[in-house]
């Protein structure tokens, strides 16, 4: 199996970086187009990028505390 595409989280939003290893083209891509990549062999997922793709979305829970 060769790698074609490289995929990297850049670290905030939804941004992924798209890296063609034949000529090292490098493109910003959103979580949406990451998504096509999925059934690729030749596509590796950086560690950054697999676990921000497998995470769930974090929302703010109000507080709930009480004081007595």
């Amino acid at each position: 199996m060769r790698i074609k595409y490289i995929i990297d989280y850049k670290g905030y939003g939804d941004i992924y970086q798209l890296i063609n290893t034949r000529n090292g083209e490098c493109l910003d891509i959103t979580k949406e187009e990451v998504k096509d990549y999925f059934d690729e062999s030749t596509t590796y997922f950086s560690v950054r990028a697999d676990v921000s793709l497998n995470s769930e979305e974090q929302v703010e829970v109000p507080s709930q505390r009480h004081d007595w």
